[in-house]
């Protein structure tokens, strides 16, 4: 792969942590305490999908720099601790 192509990977793994970071953010806040459940619940699978997309970005730049992935093999992923789970939670209002 190109160095342009990888380049643009990192950058948008980058976007992405700052997004997820400042989203992280504002759910320790009241305004986001303020909103209604669904909203809430809907903001935290949010988060969790963004850390996903985090992990397959490295995964990518990982495999496009030769470097081996650190992925377990058969094992469930955790997307986040302590957030939404909707086998434990239900569905969002």
């Amino acid at each position: 792969m190109s160095l342009e192509f990888i380049a643009r990977v990192r950058d948008e793994q980058k976007e992405l942590t700052e997004r997820r970071a400042k989203l992280l953010q504002f759910m320790n806040t009241s305004t986001f305490l303020n909103l209604t459940k669904q909203h809430q619940s809907l903001l935290r699978l949010q988060a969790g999908a963004m850390h996903l997309y985090q992990t397959i970005l490295q995964t990518r730049l990982d495999l496009l720099t030769e470097k081996q992935p650190d992925l377990p093999i058969d094992e469930p992923i955790v997307i986040e601790q302590n957030t939404f789970d909707i086998d434990r939670d239900g569905l969002p209002e």
